[in-house]
């Protein structure tokens, strides 16, 4: 059993076996052991790991109301890509547990991983995104059927269904606003800020960059405790690899960035760049209170700020 662990990591951290792409990366992806700790089996669906990188250490923070902007050590801002109730949602949440992330499960079951409601429309908008990714990795022409993909893609129907997709965004990197060249990405990933440039004297900080790791996994008949999936060693060890399903995740692993362009992707994007932030917050020793009572009076419905969960 222990080698047959350590196969499967293997293959999970990026190799290419006899050919075949079992998971391909930006970087290394997480082996077996470590997501079936986290997810409790081998997931499957869309999540979003990890705090913030590249933004100061923070010393205080306070939130401009009129901008729908964060005002971090009275010298930079960022504009939040959601909105006030939909940031303070997501915030609560990733409190109570960590995990960010959706899936649909047997028979079109919702699968949430983490803290938010079901009924959520952040729960919504990342539920799109899956479909999206879904539907390329399997052909699922109901998941895509007014969606085109990038290059026009017609993804080929798999031989089998004891495989999965697992799409993880991570590694947010935030840096300072200098290259107008950077506008454009901006503009694919739109943020929910109420003005496009930085507060004068403050400089702007935006997401530069994200990465995704995209896992093709066989997996077996058999159920784990949970009820989500089990992998199969001896298909990894035999390099037993559907070859529709290898091709159409080839395109999707190919294609990162101009699938992350997709209009049903960004708003996804939005929130796991939301969640990096919400992250980087909670891990400091600043008092967060009066940032977000000012984040909840906004988020009133009296207040005339806040939209429904856009996002």
């Amino acid at each position: 059993m222990k080698m047959r662990k350590l196969a499967l990591s293997l293959c999970l951290c990026g190799l290419v076996v006899g050919g075949v792409v079992l998971a391909a990366a930006e970087g290394a992806a997480a082996p077996v052991g470590r997501l079936s700790a986290r997810y409790g089996s081998v997931p499957k669906g869309l999540t979003f790991e990890g705090a913030a990188r590249g933004l100061p250490d923070l010393e205080s923070v306070s939130y401009d109301v009129a901008r729908n902007a964060f005002v971090l050590n009275d010298r930079c801002e960022y504009a939040s890509p959601l909105r006030p109730a939909a940031f303070l949602e997501l915030y609560q949440a990733l409190g109570e547990d960590d995990r960010l992330g959706v899936s649909i499960g047997r028979g079109e079951r919702l699968i949430v991983y983490g803290e938010l409601k079901s009924g959520s429309g952040l729960v919504a908008q990342m539920l799109d995104a899956d479909k999206v990714f879904g539907g390329a990795a399997f052909a699922r022409a109901e998941y895509i059927a007014e969606t085109e993909l990038p290059g026009g893609f017609e993804p080929k129907q798999p031989g089998t269904k004891r495989i999965v997709v697992y799409i993880n965004f991570h590694d947010f990197a935030f840096g300072e606003k200098k290259d107008p060249a950077q506008d454009e990405q901006e503009q694919e990933t739109a943020s929910e800020a109420e003005n496009d440039e930085a507060e004068p004297g403050l400089k702007r900080l935006v997401c530069l960059d994200r990465k995704v790791d995209v896992l093709l996994i066989p997996t077996t008949g058999e159920r784990a405790e949970d009820g989500g999936y089990t992998p199969d060693f001896d298909a990894v060890r035999e390099h037993r690899i559907d070859p529709a399903a290898q091709a159409n995740v080839a395109h999707i692993q190919a294609n990162r960035e101009a699938y992350m362009k997709l209009k049903r992707v960004i708003p996804a994007l939005r929130i796991g760049e939301a969640a990096a932030f919400a992250r980087y917050l909670r891990a400091s020793d600043v008092d967060l209170k009066p940032l977000l009572d000012s984040m909840r009076e906004a988020a009133k419905p009296d207040h005339g700020h806040d939209r429904e969960a856009e996002g």
